[in-house]
């Protein structure tokens, strides 16, 4: 299923997003830019609102969240019409309390759009929202609390409006299942406590600063009893319990983010030390040398033995380099000419005396060959590092691979397991079949091949006779089956069904469904279950093999079913009539009921006098009803369910049975009082 989710409330949209993802469906984002999810297809969110009819017209989604909240009434329009023209099964509006003009227009947009079009929209009021959000999430009433408390700011809060709080993971469930179970109501939720912005800065003071425990306000629950009972929806989050999270997380980001500042700082002041410390400690120690060369060395005769300059190119070259010790080299011998210029020899006489020209090619050569070693040495710990942490990173690598890959085979896992089309997701549906009743398990399985099969065009026929009567369908007002078909007129797919195959249309022929399957009981054909208007992208193997493994789990059930009927059938029939016994009419009679109030089927309730004669009302009864309508006796009165017939069709059974010489009128119901 491919969802859209639409607005600015970025915490919300991811909470909701994974809620979805979860589930196997595919989810995009229409969004601001700075919302990027790395699972999910994200849009840019403006005004130019030419490029959403892009997005629908390539995507065609299923379902639309909208999420009221600073968002132009005009993308809203947008967006409504664009889900009318591309056939959105359902738009969800999840209403955020605001009391902008802008945001009460969109609230009663969407309010008229619903009145007007037959389209699935439901609307889901909330006071308040909170959680682990971004700090950058602005607008967020518990998160800057928080930030004032952290800063120790005494502001004067509101302790008047008080609001219902709910977290955004409970937001996101609560629209899982709106969409889950296709309802187009509106509701009301909100969490368990209630509080007012001074309520909540007494709150985070009391578990922050290990004050005293402050206690919220308890919201009866009654007000959104009937989403409950709808979806079986239950709150998991408590903002008592949850404000401890929601301040760790802050003060970890926060101090995330001094610290990535704090780096950023050492770097730069140890860049700037690294680059000049060797020219520093250079210049340094030549000072030093020139120190000792101009006033010690005339009244220490071991300082006219030792040539300092060598020991400091010496030393420099080992420190530092060649770099370094090419320079020390140059500085040393400018020094000798100095030390020479202030003896009294001219500057010709040093550059023609050999003394003074050995003494200088000796500074060169041993400056260049010291630091040559030096940087050999240098270059070969770097090597030899270089090879290290090429091992470890390589090892990390590995390291890293095999987590992800760990960690992406639980998620795969998770995802396979909870994803709507798996094994084990398609078993936990079918389990809802596990009843007794063959017409409430073909009533529940279009349920579930709507589900997985994404479609709203199924139908299940009764086999009798060469006649196909028809028994349930989907609740779709477009979508209008015949209600009896002869097997022969089936073509092609009568051959595969009579040798009990699934018969997929392959052809493309218009007059046939895309998909038909049998289901057999005893190597008799007792049901056939057909599936209309595929998409053409979806005629493939894989839709295939998944309606086959749901046909044969349905099967399974409908065979179980009837298998208990037939051991049971003295149990809930009159002896040797066509009767059902008061609490098995009663029954079958609540399961048509429920069918006619989801448009799966229609039905007719005929009520007939008793005859004194139960065996002979009886045969003459069932020469006047199909093999699929039902009889039973409550009361006195015979009652007769005739399935998939409408009050109009029913006449030709009514003038029937008046030509029988029996009192036959439409009803209701069974009258208790009889």
């Amino acid at each position: 299923m491919k969802i859209l989710i639409v607005g600015r409330v970025d915490s919300l949209i991811k909470s909701i997003a994974h809620r979805f993802y979860k589930e196997g469906n595919k989810v995009f984002i229409l969004s601001d830019d700075e919302l990027r999810e790395p699972y999910y297809k994200n849009y840019k969110l403006d005004s130019l609102n030419y490029k959403y009819d892009y997005i629908f017209k390539n995507t065609h989604f299923d379902k639309v969240i909208y999420i009221n909240h600073n968002i132009e009434s005009s993308i809203l329009l947008n967006i409504l019409e664009l889900s009318k023209t591309y056939e959105t099964s359902q738009i969800i509006m999840v209403n955020l309390k605001n009391k902008s003009k802008e945001h009460i227009l969109c609230e009663n947009i969407f309010r008229e759009f619903k009145r007007l079009y037959d389209i699935n929209m439901s609307i889901l009021y909330i006071d308040r929202v909170y959680g682990e959000v971004n700090l950058k999430e602005k607008e967020d009433i518990v998160l800057n609390i928080i930030k004032d408390v952290v800063d120790n700011k005494n502001k004067n809060y509101d302790n008047r409006l008080k609001n219902g709080y709910i977290h955004y993971l409970d937001v996101a469930e609560a629209v899982y299942l709106l969409s889950k179970y296709n309802i187009n109501k509106e509701y009301y939720i909100c969490g368990y406590e209630l509080a007012s912005d001074k309520d909540i800065y007494n709150l985070v003071l009391s578990t922050i600063k290990n004050k005293d425990i402050y206690t919220l306000e308890k919201i009866n629950t009654k007000d959104f009893k009937e989403f409950k009972e709808d979806t079986n929806f239950y709150i998991k989050f408590s903002l008592s319990k949850e404000i401890i999270t929601i301040y760790n997380k802050y003060i970890n980001e926060s101090n995330s983010t001094e610290k990535i500042k704090a780096i950023k700082k050492d770097k730069k002041q140890n860049k700037f030390i690294k680059v000049t410390k060797p020219y520093v400690e250079n210049i340094g120690m030549f000072l030093i040398v020139c120190f000792i060369s101009s006033f010690l060395s005339k009244n220490n005769s071991i300082f006219t033995i030792i040539d300092l300059k060598i020991i400091y190119i010496i030393v420099i070259g080992m420190m530092h380099g060649m770099k370094q010790s090419v320079i020390a080299s140059i500085l040393s011998c400018l020094l000798l000419i100095l030390n020479q210029l202030s003896q009294g020899i001219s500057i010709i006489s040093i550059f023609v005396l050999s003394q003074s020209l050995v003494q200088m090619l000796m500074y060169v050569l041993l400056g260049i060959y010291t630091g040559y070693a030096s940087d050999f040495k240098n270059n070969q710990i770097k090597e030899l590092k270089r090879i290290n942490e090429e091992k470890n990173s390589k090892y990390e690598f590995l390291e890293d691979i095999y987590n992800s890959t760990y960690e992406e085979k639980r998620e795969l896992e998770e995802k396979v397991i909870s994803s709507k089309d798996s094994f084990g997701k398609i078993y936990s549906y079918v389990k809802e079949l596990d009843s007794l009743k063959p017409q409430y398990i073909l009533r529940s399985s279009i349920d579930i091949m709507e589900e997985f099969l994404e479609n709203n065009n199924i139908s299940i026929y009764t086999l009798n006779n060469d006649y196909l009567r028809l028994n349930v369908k989907s609740n779709n007002k477009d979508f209008n089956p015949l209600k009896s078909i002869k097997i022969n007129d089936l073509y092609e797919a009568k051959d595969k069904l009579l040798n009990k195959e699934i018969y997929i249309n392959k052809n493309l022929n218009p007059k046939l469904p895309s998909m038909v399957a049998p289901i057999v009981k005893d190597n008799k054909i007792i049901s056939i279950i057909m599936v209309d208007k595929i998409k053409f992208s979806k005629m493939n193997l894989y839709y295939q093999n998944l309606f086959k493994v749901i046909v044969s789990l349905i099967e399974t059930s409908i065979i179980k079913a009837y298998n208990y009927e037939e051991a049971t059938i003295k149990e809930r029939y009159i002896d040797e009539t066509i009767f059902l016994r008061k609490e098995y009419l009663k029954s079958a009679l609540k399961v048509c009921e429920i069918s006619k109030k989801e448009k799966k089927s229609d039905y007719t309730l005929l009520k007939v006098n008793m005859l004194n004669d139960i065996n002979y009302l009886s045969k003459e009864i069932s020469k006047c009803i199909r093999s699929t309508d039902l009889a039973g006796v409550c009361n006195n009165h015979v009652y007769i369910i005739l399935n998939n017939t409408n009050k109009e069709e029913s006449s030709i059974v009514k003038n029937r049975l008046l030509g029988k010489n029996l009192t036959v009128k439409i009803v209701d119901g069974v009258d208790e009082d009889d």
